[in-house]
């Protein structure tokens, strides 16, 4: 069975097919789980829309409650502001949880043959970092699929069309909306920098642990 490009039956000296590789990890990624992640961009959707509860919330304060001086009104608004938060963060568990479940498929499709590759490899080139690599690669995708970061990244989507309603209300409060967006990219690009060679040296060990453990298995 092909995985990453190389089979069992390849002499040495064969060489990784990247493309294929590519196609293999594709195919594992969406087979069956095109409608999960359908509904996890749903939820996606349904989330950011959500975030404007609280804005939406406070001009209806400012709108009815002041105005009017109704204090039933003020209750009946935070009930419904209580109720859709809790919808928004039962949606953003969900929303997580789905894409942890794609993640598994995935490493769970691609796993045994990726391991039997390896070994496969190992036998004919001894020490190849690559070989042992090739596990850890898989899951670390996998791992990457279920944390925070891409569901953040799904959000940063609407980021722009959030500071473009800002600008519509105030302009000073969308230059203000604009600078917090750009002072949260700095940090992030800060803590990158600042953690980036702890990962390359965590990543080199994680190698030379997988590497071991096929040694093991020989």
């Amino acid at each position: 069975m092909v995985a990453y490009g190389f089979s069992a039956e390849q002499r040495p000296g064969f060489r990784l097919k990247a493309g294929a590789g590519r196609h293999a990890a594709r195919a594992a990624l969406l087979r069956g789980n095109t409608a999960i992640l359908a509904c996890a961009i749903g939820f996606g959707i349904l989330v950011n829309l959500l975030m404007l509860t609280g804005p939406v919330f406070m001009l209806q304060v400012y709108d009815r409650v002041l105005a009017a001086r109704s204090e039933a009104t003020l209750v009946a608004l935070f009930g419904l502001v209580c109720f859709l938060y809790a919808m928004m963060a039962l949606l953003d568990h969900a929303r997580g949880r789905l894409m942890a479940r794609i993640g598994a498929r995935f490493q769970a499709r691609l796993d045994r043959q990726l391991f039997d590759a390896g070994l496969a490899r190992c036998a004919v080139q001894p020490g190849d970092r690559r070989a042992a690599q090739i596990q850890g690669d898989v899951e670390m995708v996998q791992r990457l699929l279920g944390t925070p970061l891409i569901t953040a990244l799904q959000d940063a989507v609407w980021t722009p069309l959030f500071i473009a309603v800002i600008f519509a209300f105030h302009s000073q409060l969308g230059l203000l909306a604009l600078a917090g967006a750009l002072v949260l990219l700095g940090l992030a690009a800060l803590n990158r920098l600042r953690l980036a060679r702890p990962a390359e040296r965590a990543a080199h060990a994680g190698v030379a642990a997988q590497r071991l453990g096929l040694s093991f298995q020989q």
